[in-house]
């Protein structure tokens, strides 16, 4: 790590392999770029951040990219004072894209491949039906949101649609 006037100009690290995991430069007055990389040399995540002297430390804002360890573009998602904001494209493996300007269907993954969970985005929020799912594929939970944008990037829970347990029997979905 290089500094200059307590501010971080360049971090390098490298895993137990010698294989570069960072490579991230800032401009010594509080702004960073941070590139974060897979053990096969591919680009895994990118973006910026800024010292928060509230807080000690340094938070993302802005785009933030994340790519499939293929190096293929996966996600976008977009970080106001450290905290994500909107989720503003998706792709899958495959290279469909399901997510665009925020608008779409936002979708993350059990480790099996299953879904986990899916969502109806509109402008980088929940916006209609999120499903759940357990890594068997059943489902957990469906509920029904609507955007506000003061929500972002929840959305505003309008009400529990159903819920399962991971056998699928019926499990009370409660009251909000």
């Amino acid at each position: 790590v290089t500094m200059l006037n307590d501010f971080v100009t360049a971090i390098t690290a490298w895993d137990e392999n010698g294989k570069i995991l960072e490579k991230s430069t800032g401009d010594g007055k509080g702004s960073m770029k941070r590139i974060y990389y897979y053990p096969n040399g591919n680009i895994k995540s990118f973006g910026s951040e800024v010292w928060n002297s509230k807080e000690k430390k340094y938070a993302r804002f802005g785009n933030w990219t994340f790519n499939f360890e293929n190096g293929n573009k996966e996600l976008v998602q977009i970080y106001k004072d450290g905290l994500l904001s909107k989720i503003w494209e998706q792709y899958l493996s495959s290279g469909e894209k399901i997510l665009s300007d925020g608008n779409g269907e936002f979708r993350a993954f059990h480790s099996n491949g299953k879904v986990s969970i899916a969502v109806a985005t509109k402008n980088g929020a929940r916006d209609g039906i999120a499903t759940w799912y357990y890594d068997n594929g059943q489902i957990e939970q469906a509920a029904l949101y609507q955007y506000d944008d003061k929500s972002t990037p929840i959305g505003k829970r309008i009400e529990v649609i159903s819920s399962f347990h991971k056998d699928g029997r019926i499990r009370d979905k409660g009251t909000l």
